[in-house]
C-alpha cells in the first residue's frame, strides 16, 4: 500500500496512516492462515508462526524445550 501511494505521489501523512491500517491487519491475516490454515499445515510442520513464538515466549523452560511431536 505504502509503495502504491509512494507511486501516486501521496504525502508522508497518508503513507504513515496506510501503513497504521495495513500492518495489523497483516498480522491479524497471517494469524488467522497460521491458525485456520489447510489443516493446521504450518503448525504441524514446527514452523516459527506467530502462534508458535507467543507459546515458547510463555512456557516454562522445560516445556519450551519439549520436542513437538508430528502428527501421526
Amino acid at each position: 500500500m505504502r509503495l502504491g501511494a509512494a507511486l501516486a505521489g501521496a504525502g508522508h501523512g497518508v503513507r504513515e496512516a496506510l501503513s497504521a491500517y495495513a500492518l495489523p491487519v497483516g498480522e491479524a491475516f497471517q494469524l488467522r492462515d497460521d491458525f485456520l490454515g489447510p489443516s493446521l499445515n504450518d503448525l504441524r510442520e514446527g514452523k516459527h508462526t506467530v502462534l508458535v513464538a507467543l507459546a515458547l515466549q510463555r512456557a516454562t523452560p522445560p516445556s519450551a524445550a519439549h520436542p513437538a511431536h508430528p502428527a501421526r
